[in-house]
């Protein structure tokens, strides 16, 4: 059953052959299907749920290319749309998920004015709107919700609660790559790795964080060390180690020796937060950034982390994000 906080890919189930994935162009804020869901071109085929009260959700759209965001469903017309915004006018945007079973869903706009409103998919022509009913013929109207970490897997030892916050941080990081400083092939190579079957083991070495291969598919947190430090240290360890799963890496942290500080800072000699030089200029810790808050604090954050933290690559390249 589709509800608030996941990050899906919505796949019409229409019997008609054609494009199939509910596709966001934020450059024209218009919908449509798509033939697959790669990233990129078709980034606009992930989306992010929200509660939005009363039983229904926001569906936001994580498209790369700027724009409005919200799946709108235009009740006095039968069209769908994009939406700036989840306030009025915009009550299109709440949607109510009806429970298909094996994983299907249908979607019913609660716009307030009368009209069809039931998400379809033409997969004939590669358009969407809204039907008045799910019934035949509006075969199109049935979707499958492909969440974006359905491969991931977790160790026997690993609680049901750590699970599910590792899930909840994991859907937080994902989501954040939409306003991240990555290029565009970073993001790529980012989302990959996230539809990849990732498995979770329990961590137990002193100091660490979380380690992660270079390339590999497991990540392994120290979950008595990284819990207690909070949702956003959690998120920004997990996109970091994901980053090196995807095949990113970095030198090791060369810390400032005195006289050296990094009130000035000198990339050529050693390396501070912010200074695009070849430690925190780096994908994993780019990424890490784009969790650390408003833009007024990420210089604060990313000192304070620096003050604690650093990531060091063994000879067998598994990245360990250590306590000082």
């Amino acid at each position: 059953m589709l509800s608030a906080n996941d990050i899906v890919a919505l796949r019409c189930e229409g019997h008609i052959e054609g494009n199939r994935f509910l596709d966001g162009r934020t450059h024209n804020d218009t919908i449509g299907l798509a033939p697959n869901t790669d990233v990129p071109p078709f980034t606009g085929t992930w989306w992010r749920t929200h509660d939005a009260g009363g039983g229904n959700i926001f569906i936001e759209g994580l498209g790369h290319v700027a724009g409005d965001r919200f799946l709108d469903g235009r009740t006095h017309d039968g069209t769908v749309g994009l939406a700036p915004h989840t306030d009025p006018p915009f009550t299109g945007t709440r949607w109510r998920p009806h429970d298909a079973g094996e994983g299907l869903v249908r979607l019913e706009c609660q716009g307030h004015l009368p009209g069809d409103r039931f998400l379809d998919g033409r997969t004939h022509d590669g358009t969407v709107g809204l039907a008045p009913h799910t019934d035949p013929p509006f075969t199109g109207t049935l979707w499958r919700a492909q969440g974006a970490l359905s491969n991931f897997t977790f160790a026997d030892d690993i609680s049901t609660d750590n699970r599910n916050k590792l899930i909840d941080r994991h859907r937080l990081a994902l989501a954040s790559v939409v306003g991240c400083t990555l290029s565009e092939g970073e993001k790529e190579a980012l989302y990959k790795a996230y539809r990849r079957a990732i498995h979770h083991t329990t961590l137990n070495k002193p100091k660490t964080n979380a380690s992660a291969k270079i390339g590999g598919s497991t990540v392994n947190v120290n979950f008595d060390l990284l819990f207690p430090q909070g949702d956003e240290e959690i998120s920004q360890t997990l996109i970091h180690e994901m980053m090196h799963c995807a095949g990113f890496s970095h030198p090791t942290r060369r810390d400032p020796v005195d006289p050296q500080s990094c009130d000035s800072p000198d990339p050529a000699l050693f390396d501070c937060p912010n200074d695009n030089g070849v430690y925190y200029g780096t994908a994993p810790l780019r990424a890490e950034f784009c969790i650390a808050g408003d833009q007024s604090d990420v210089m604060l954050r990313a000192e304070r982390k620096a003050d604690n933290e650093s990531c060091i690559i063994d000879e067998a390249g598994v990245a360990s994000i250590t306590i000082h």
